[in-house]
C-alpha cells in the first residue's frame, strides 16, 4: 500500500478515535468523526452503515436533536458515499454538497461511487456544486434541484495585510509558492521541477503534507519543502509570496474541482498562474492560464515583473468574494431553518 494510503488511514484513525468537540466557543456546532469500515458493498456495507447512523441518532439524541418532539433533522451529505446513511436518519430533507465528481477521483471504486451518487441525484432535495461547470454538465437532468454555490472565503482572516511567515520571508526573493496536500495524483510535480529548473532565480516554496515521493525536487536548490501548518496559520504563508502557482494535474476529478484555496489567494491579493482547469479559466482575469513548463515560467517571469496589483486592485477583487456567511444564508434558505 502507497505511504499516502497509510498515512490516510492514520489521521482518519486519529480522527475516528477523538470525542466529540466544541471547536468555536461561542457557536453552537459540535463536531464528531464517527468510526466506520471502508466496506461500500454487500451485507458489511449494509453493517457499518447501521452502525454508523445508530452512532449519528445517539450523538444527536444527546445533543438534544431528533426524536420524539423534538424535530427531524436537515442532512448534508459531502461524501456520496454516505447516502444511504443520511436516508436512514429519518431527515426532514437531505442537501447533497456537491463538491467533486467523486467517481473520478483516483483510486476509488468509480462503479460503486456513481451508484451512491445517483441515489443522491435522485432523492436528494438540494444538489450545491461548487463548480461551475460540473453544475452546468449535470443541472439539466435534475429537474430544479441543482443550485450553484461556489466557494466562500474567511476575507478578515484572509487579508492581504498582516505578518509573513518567518519560514517563507526568509527565503531570498522571489519567492513563487504552493501550499496545500502535497499528492502526487491532483499536484503535477514534474511541471514543478521544469518551471524551477527554467527558471533558476525564482525560489519556489511548497508547503503540506507530503503524501507521496518528492525526492526530484527536494534536490533542487531554489525549490524549498516545508511542513503542513494549520489553516489559521496559512494567512502569513501566502502573504510571504510574491506570486502563487497552482500546478494541478488536468484529471477527470480536477476538470470537476473547485479548489478552495484560490478564493483565499485572490483575498490575499496575490497573483496566481494556474493550469488550465474550468475552475480557473472561469476567473480569465484574474488568474494567468498556463498550458506547459515554458508557458508558467514566460508567466511567473511576468506576474513577477509587474507585482502585486495595487490597493485599489486588490479591494475590487475582495469586493466580487463571496463570504461564507452568504454561503451559510443561502443554504439555510434552500432549508428554512
Amino acid at each position: 500500500m502507497a505511504t499516502s494510503s497509510w498515512q490516510r488511514i492514520a489521521r482518519k484513525l486519529k480522527s475516528m478515535s477523538r470525542p466529540r468537540q466544541r471547536p468555536v466557543d461561542d457557536l453552537d456546532l459540535t463536531v464528531m468523526t464517527a468510526a466506520f469500515a471502508p466496506f461500500y458493498a454487500g451485507v458489511l456495507a449494509r453493517a457499518n452503515e447501521w452502525g454508523v447512523a445508530q452512532q449519528i441518532r445517539h450523538a444527536m439524541r444527546q445533543q438534544g436533536m431528533g426524536g420524539q418532539g423534538r424535530g427531524r433533522p436537515v442532512v448534508v451529505v459531502t461524501a456520496p458515499t454516505f447516502a444511504r446513511i443520511a436516508f436512514a436518519l429519518d431527515p426532514a430533507g437531505v442537501i447533497y454538497y456537491r463538491s467533486d465528481r467523486h467517481s473520478a477521483f483516483t483510486g476509488a471504486d468509480s462503479a460503486i461511487i456513481r451508484g451512491y451518487e445517483e441515489l443522491l441525484f435522485e432523492r436528494a432535495d438540494a444538489v450545491l456544486y461548487t463548480n461551475y461547470a460540473l453544475f452546468e454538465e449535470e443541472a439539466p437532468r435534475l429537474k430544479g434541484k441543482a443550485v450553484y454555490l461556489g466557494h466562500g472565503v474567511d476575507l478578515d482572516h484572509f487579508s492581504p495585510d498582516g505578518p509573513l511567515a518567518e519560514e517563507v520571508a526568509a527565503l531570498p526573493g522571489p519567492r513563487v509558492g504552493f501550499f496545500g496536500d502535497l499528492r502526487e495524483r491532483t499536484i503535477d510535480f514534474d511541471l514543478v521541477a521544469k518551471v524551477a529548473a527554467l527558471l533558476p532565480e525564482v525560489q519556489f516554496v511548497l508547503g503540506g503534507t507530503q503524501l507521496d515521493d518528492l525526492s526530484q525536487l527536494a534536490g533542487m536548490a531554489n525549490v524549498h519543502l516545508l511542513p503542513a501548518c494549520d489553516h489559521e496559520d496559512m494567512p502569513p504563508r501566502w502573504r510571504a509570496l510574491d506570486a502563487v502557482m497552482l500546478p494541478y494535474k488536468r484529471t477527470a476529478w480536477a476538470m470537476a474541482c473547485e479548489p478552495i484555496k484560490l478564493n483565499e489567494v485572490l483575498a490575499t491579493g496575490l497573483p496566481a498562474i494556474g493550469t488550465r482547469l474550468p475552475a480557473f479559466e472561469r476567473r480569465a482575469g484574474l488568474v494567468t492560464i498556463a498550458d506547459d513548463a515554458e508557458q508558467f515560467a514566460a508567466a511567473i517571469a511576468a506576474s513577477l515583473a509587474l507585482g502585486r496589483p495595487d490597493a485599489a486592485a486588490v479591494a475590487a477583487i475582495r469586493a466580487g468574494l463571496p463570504s461564507w456567511a452568504a454561503m451559510a444564508e443561502t443554504i439555510s434558505a434552500l432549508v428554512k431553518v
